[in-house]
């Protein structure tokens, strides 16, 4: 009994012993964690990627410990509470190290830091600066025989490569001709033919970034004036009495030339002469009021890096005659095609011969409105072919338009035709044939050309028999009154079984067969109808 109490008296003294034991183990660890701090960063990056002008912000988590501190990459403890670079107190007991605008400089490794030193939590900032180009102006010039750089600068983190490009095309470089320098690209002795388009293209590639950005210079070739190579105006113009001739002198030159005019060595005054110079042109107009306009006029082109002159004579030519002509031939919705009389009379050709045409058209409600004034009208400037016609494209469907020409020679303008009112076609579905006219649209234009060879075999037909006045100086086209055939005779002398069970279509292209065939038939001096009937058949196989 005795032992027995004892024994379990032991076993409590031993259970309690563990218990006290347990206890003061989890009072130990629970103080060794509580006196052991550790630091932790949010964002918990190691290393994080901006571009220059971001913003960053990094709190520092801090167990164990009541203070941390910041260090900037020179170990320099951030104490600032404002700025670009500053630390706040957050209410979380955080400590944030907040950039407002990221620099290069700010590149490395910053820390957090227990107030002990002995704990240190760090990331790597690192910093990507955008391509951009400076004191990169996109036109330059240089003289020409020396040796230039094009300036293009470069600044961007990581350090980019630089391909060059002229006129789109890369450059192999180093040649004898150009090389790449620091500020850009070196040209050897330039000449005029290195003018042009160079394109500074800048490439950016690392672990972190990717990107590319160009930059395209014109680049200018500074010269004394010359005479233009190609399209230069003649030393010898025409003009004829009490007409108005244009005195044209070219010259290129960089930077552009100042032109100044003279007649018998003295200075012509833009106050009193019409002058008038643009780009690398300069126009003299001169009133030919009597013979004493002919002779020598001397042009200067002149620029800070030489002077050219140049001796332009006005020599006395012919007024061309005015067009014999103007007839409208075909027509439809956006075009027509005018007859100018067009033809050489003799063989033999002379210097004054006409060698083309101005023709201005405009809208007639345009020209009504707009006081009768050709002040707004397009102009068109074709060249002389023998035996030809015209066409006036790009017109409005459904439009009248008044129309003039005057010919052209070395010696200027004739005098203009009366206007003639022309009127467009409305716009046809695709596949029908209008049936008030044979030359109405443009794949009618076999058709078109049989009417029209018809009406020139007719030597004492009057061109002028299909107009009408509607104003004292301006004509209009009508359709002819005399018109032989048309698509209902056709049809009316021609209508069978067969042609009532064809399509639209297919009608349609009947009609023109037969009006191409009677125009035929008629040529050959037939009046009537009747012979189609033997061919009638035959047509409709065809169809």
């Amino acid at each position: 009994m005795l032992l027995s109490i004892k024994m379990d008296f032991l076993y409590h003294q031993t259970m309690i012993m563990w218990i006290y034991i347990v206890i003061l183990a989890h009072i130990t660890v629970s103080t060794i964690a509580t006196n052991h701090p550790k630091l932790t960063l949010s964002p918990s990056d190691s290393e994080v990627v901006h571009y220059v002008n971001d913003s960053h912000i990094v709190n520092c988590n801090a167990y164990g410990t009541t203070r941390v501190r910041w260090l900037n990459p020179k170990q320099t403890v951030i104490e600032e509470t404002k700025g670009r670079i500053h630390i706040e107190e957050r209410t979380d007991g955080s400590t944030a190290l907040v950039f407002e605008m990221i620099t290069l400089q700010d590149k490395g490794e910053w820390s957090c830091q227990g107030e002990t030193g002995d704990l240190q939590k760090s990331f790597n900032m690192v910093i990507n600066q955008p391509i951009s180009f400076v004191d990169t102006p996109v036109v330059q010039s240089v003289q020409e025989d020396r040796d230039a750089v094009i300036r293009c600068m470069v600044t961007a983190d990581p350090e980019p490569t630089i391909s060059w490009y002229y006129n789109g095309q890369i450059l192999n470089l180093p040649t004898e001709k150009y090389v790449k320098v620091v500020d850009g690209l070196a040209i050897k002795k330039v000449s005029k033919n290195d003018s042009g388009e160079y394109t500074c293209k800048a490439f950016q590639i690392s672990t972190t970034i990717s990107n590319v950005k160009e930059q395209t210079i014109r680049l200018n070739i500074q010269h004394i004036p010359i005479r233009p190579p190609q399209k230069a105006s003649a030393d010898v113009q025409f003009g004829y009495l009490y007409g108005i001739v244009n005195l044209t002198c070219e010259a290129e030159a960089e930077p552009a030339a100042e032109f100044t005019w003279y007649r018998h060595n003295k200075k012509l005054n833009p106050k009193v002469h019409l002058i008038h110079s643009e780009g690398h042109e300069s126009i003299l107009q001169i009133l030919v009021n009597d013979s004493k306009a002919f002779g020598e006029y001397k042009c200067k082109a002149e620029n800070a890096l030489g002077t050219l002159e140049r001796v332009i004579t006005l020599a006395q030519g012919v007024k061309p005659e005015k067009p014999t002509n103007l007839a409208l031939r075909g027509v439809n919705s956006d075009t027509f095609d005018v007859d100018v009389g067009a033809v050489r009379k003799t063989k033999e050709r002379d210097p004054m011969d006409v060698n083309g045409y101005r023709f201005e058209i405009i809208e007639s409600e345009k020209f009504r409105l707009g006081g009768r004034k050709w002040d707004n009208a397009r102009v068109m400037i074709l060249g002389f072919e023998d035996g030809i016609t015209y066409l006036i494209n790009n017109l409005s469907a459904n439009t009248s338009y008044l129309v003039r020409v005057a010919s052209r020679n070395p010696a200027g303008l004739s005098d203009w035709t009366g206007p003639r009112e022309f009127h467009t076609t409305p716009k046809e579905p695709l596949g029908l044939m209008p049936t008030n006219s044979a030359c109405g649209l443009i794949f009618s234009y076999i058709t078109c050309q049989a009417f029209v060879q018809i009406d020139n075999d007719d030597e004492e037909a009057e061109p002028q028999s299909n107009q009408i006045d509607v104003d004292d100086d301006i004509s209009t086209d009508v359709q002819p009154t005399n018109q032989k055939v048309t698509a209902e005779q056709v049809l009316n002398n021609l209508e069978t079984d067969e042609t009532r069970v064809l399509s639209n279509e297919q009608l349609q292209r009947y009609v023109l067969l037969q009006q191409v065939r009677a125009l035929m038939l008629q040529q050959s001096g037939l009046e009537h109808l009747n012979s189609i009937e033997n061919g009638k058949n035959e047509t409709i196989d065809f169809i």
